[in-house]
């Protein structure tokens, strides 16, 4: 009478599977080291506590960035960019400008409005006649 390991693995009760189904499982975590027992896993940021302390050191050392004064802004030093003033329509904190102006004074101009502290909150440039049409709507911070 030969008989298949799964024959008697099914004729053992419910209770019986179940507590070969702990026992197996108890064995394994106890082979494997049980995740309950030992030391926390360190944390990952205490790797970096070496690098943070030299990064802190160096932004001590480092000196301040120095920004270049802020001018006033005028419409009329823009004719000094290289572009040519077409209209200027202020209101309240800033205002609509108009200018022509060729591809090489568009970074001049920019930077010359960045400087006198002009935000650029909507622009377009467009072909006309030979130049390109320039409209910014510019706003003014007046903290100073």
């Amino acid at each position: 009478m030969n008989l298949h390991p799964a024959d008697g693995w099914c004729r053992l009760p419910a209770a019986g599977r179940a507590a070969c189904w702990c026992a197996a499982l108890l064995l394994t975590l106890l082979a494997a080291g049980s995740p309950f027992r030992g030391e926390p896993p360190p944390v990952g940021g205490a790797d970096f506590t070496p690098q943070w302390r030299r990064l802190l050191a160096l932004s001590r050392q480092s000196e301040p960035l120095a920004l270049p004064d802020a001018a006033p802004f005028s419409a009329l030093n823009l004719q000094a960019a290289g572009v040519t003033l077409v209209s200027w329509q202020p209101d309240g904190k800033g205002g609509e400008l108009l200018l022509e102006s060729d591809w090489r004074s568009i970074p001049p101009l920019f930077a010359l409005l960045a400087r006198s502290g002009a935000a650029i909150p909507a622009f377009s440039i467009a072909p006309q006649d030979g130049a390109l049409a320039v409209s910014l709507r510019l706003e003014m911070d007046d903290e100073g």
